[in-house]
């Protein structure tokens, strides 16, 4: 353990960079490394991370006149993950749990490497050992998170990327005068369209149960180019046995997708919360307010960009939000529901919202599954689209996509004590969001 009992900060201002010393590439690749206050942390179950406050600049890349360049992956031998993060690279080859409590991560820039966080580059998933990983009493100030990759790679602003085989926890003060995260921009910029993705908190989860709670959140910018995924707390959770967002707050957050013409129609997941998931989630007690905008691609939605698995939203509530995509599918809470998925939307508010998309929904734009809508409220709601081709948009979805195909359950639009003032849906050739 580090600082277990120990009831103040301990204070580290690194000033790492690593192309210093040329170690981080040969002939124009990247050999397998990474940096951090540790490269590899090995930890035994039971361990404990107390009061650290780490600041100052962590670097791993190929530099040239100052800026990063890019990753070239390198194929022979092949390359494996490269690891950035504030604390550690990775957490390597252990088991059980480590709990990190009163870390604070202040006017901190990390830059480079494939797997990219504020405090963890990746936590590994070898051998599916099973770690679990706890985030308690944290804080983000003034923290950039910024890389850029070829066509994969994961960022986020305390994990990149979470392949534990177990159960991350991330819990914030639960003071309401404590603001966890506050001046936090996460970006990855990839030269080509793939797998790569940018999360406030976390990028890409795979194979891992994922629970946020409690956690305040204002000035978040996450954006990236040529993204697969992209979310305001984490970007996607893949294969997770549970999923669970609870009592967040995020004021003035923006999400933001940008991808080259030649790329523009594949499938690109942006979500106010999360891009994208494809097992069951439950988020509770969110609200995503003040000038909140979510600006992505394919899919997009205020919450979820994504979803391929059965979800419930509820006491929910969205406030001065703008919402659009330049392409297809876009709604209030989720861009589009994949089939045969249910979503149930309760006790949920939306007010001064505007969403604008090709098929554009209050609640979702496109639903090929079911969804059951109850205490609902509309205040001043826009949902429009631009395009002539479709003219798609509804207050509850902009497209119920109808089906001969007899493996998937026809679509259900079911809903009570749904209330609406103030507010329009339909077509506008010269709409703006």
């Amino acid at each position: 353990s580090i600082n277990a009992n120990q009831e103040t900060d301990t204070v580290i201002s690194l000033n790492m960079n690593q192309n210093d010393y040329h170690t981080e590439y040969s002939s124009g690749s990247w050999l397998n490394q990474g940096a951090g206050l540790f490269v590899d942390f090995h930890f035994t179950d039971g361990c404990r991370v107390n009061h650290l406050k780490i600041s100052g600049d962590i670097k791993l890349g190929l530099f040239e006149n100052n800026k990063l360049t890019y990753v070239k992956k390198r194929t022979d031998p092949e390359e494996l993950h490269i690891g950035v993060g504030g604390f550690a690279a990775r957490t390597a080859n252990s088991a059980g749990t480590v709990s990190f409590d009163g870390l604070h991560l202040e006017n901190i820039d990390v830059y480079g490497g494939t797997m990219t966080g504020g405090a963890i580059g990746y936590i590994d998933g070898y051998s599916k050992a099973g770690r679990n990983v706890s985030f308690t009493n944290w804080t983000i100030q003034n923290e950039n998170v910024t890389k850029w990759v070829n066509n994969d790679g994961s960022t986020g602003g305390l994990v990149g990327w979470n392949i534990s085989y177990g159960i991350l926890s991330i819990t914030g003060n639960g003071n309401s005068s404590v603001k966890d995260v506050d001046r936090l921009s996460v970006t990855t910029h990839a030269q080509s369209f793939s797998t790569a993705a940018a999360g406030g908190l976390v990028g890409a989860n795979d194979y891992s149960s994922v629970k946020v709670e409690n956690v305040r959140a204002q000035n978040l910018s996450v954006s990236g180019k040529n993204l697969r995924d992209l979310g305001g707390l984490l970007a996607a959770v893949r294969n997770s046995d549970s999923f669970m967002v609870n009592n967040c707050k995020l004021n003035s957050a923006q999400i933001t997708a940008q991808i080259k013409n030649e790329f523009k129609y594949n499938s690109v997941n942006t979500g106010g919360i999360v891009g994208y998931h494809n097992r069951e989630l439950k988020i509770s007690k969110v609200t995503l307010e003040k000038q909140s905008s979510i600006n992505g691609q394919q899919y997009t939605g205020g919450f979820i960009g994504h979803s391929a698995g059965n979800v419930e939203i509820s006491y929910c509530k969205e406030n001065s939000v703008n919402i659009k995509t330049d392409m297809n599918w876009c709604g209030g809470f989720i861009g589009y529901l994949y089939h045969n998925c249910t979503t149930v939307i309760k006790n949920c508010q939306e007010n001064n919202v505007n969403i604008l998309g090709r098929y554009a929904g209050g609640l979702v734009g496109t639903i090929d599954g079911n969804i059951q809508a109850s205490y609902v409220e509309f205040n001043n709601v826009i949902a429009v689209t631009n395009r002539s081709d479709t003219k798609c948009a509804g207050l509850i979805t902009g497209n119920a996509t109808s089906t001969d195909d007899s493996t998937k359950t026809p679509n259900k639009v079911n809903g009570y004590n749904i209330l609406a003032e103030s507010c329009k849906t339909g077509y506008s050739s010269n709409a703006t969001v």
